[in-house]
């Protein structure tokens, strides 16, 4: 569990999809920037297509990789994977811009670093006849000292690639067999996705800065969807843990 902060790597992305007259599925686009990294651990970003196999990824470019962390094919989807798996970034530390000191962007007062924009596009196999309706998109962190550690979001599958001992061990409480994964013993996740834009300041519980989001998880996602967007003070959120 550690500090719970949520904060060890934010990234603020955007997709796009572009088809083609018969609609099918050309080029997705993914554009990322780290917004904070409170972890002194590197990592790196990178995405599943569900359902889609690397054979059908004709090219992958601008993903921002120093070649030791992933082993990629040629057309640049990682080896060893009956997904596709994309790297967007796999090594926060190459592209952020530190302002100084150990703590990116989660200390309320300090100096603000910046990021480079990554830009990925994913070209896809006409003959793959890949609809918009058929894209999943699993994205998830790891390690950059380890890449087999990976995190996503509760719900969502692991990659070939993962180290899967690690279920069940100390704080998770994960049963791939009953499809629960990445869900921690208190039924709250250990990553999220949200179209809000804040977070934690360094060392603040997540739940002690968004007051609602126990509740949003542990009922699997059914109520209080809006615990990141709605900022009533006292009710939704605490702003003197937000950074």
């Amino acid at each position: 569990y550690g500090d719970f902060d949520f904060n060890d790597m934010v990234v603020s992305a955007e997709r796009e999809v572009i088809t083609d007259a018969d609609n099918d599925v050309r080029f997705v686009k993914v554009k990322a920037v780290v917004k904070a990294a409170g972890a002194g651990m590197a990592q790196g970003w990178a995405l599943e297509l569900t359902g889609i196999t690397p054979g059908d990824v004709v090219g992958v470019n601008g993903s921002n990789v120093a070649g030791n962390v992933m082993t990629l094919g040629g057309n640049g989807t990682e080896n060893g994977q009956t997904n596709a798996v994309i790297p967007v970034f796999d090594n926060f530390n190459n592209i952020i811009n530190r302002a100084g000191g150990a703590f990116f962007n989660t200390i309320a007062g300090s100096p603000t670093g910046t990021c480079d924009t990554v830009t990925v596009m994913i070209e896809l196999k006409k003959s793959s006849a890949v609809q918009i309706g058929d894209l999943n998109y699993n994205f998830f962190s790891f390690r950059s000292g380890d890449r087999s550690h990976e995190i996503h979001e509760m719900g969502d599958m692991p990659t070939d690639l993962a180290n899967m001992t690690l279920f069940g061990t100390k704080m998770d409480a994960s049963d791939l067999n009953n499809g629960e994964s990445y869900v921690s013993v208190d039924g709250l996740p250990w990553a999220i996705s949200s179209s809000g834009n804040a977070y934690p300041t360094e060392k603040t519980d997540m739940v002690e800065a968004f007051l609602k989001l126990a509740v949003w998880a542990q009922s699997g996602g059914s109520l209080f969807l809006d615990w990141h967007t709605t900022a009533t003070e006292g009710v939704f959120r605490n702003s003197t843990k937000i950074y």
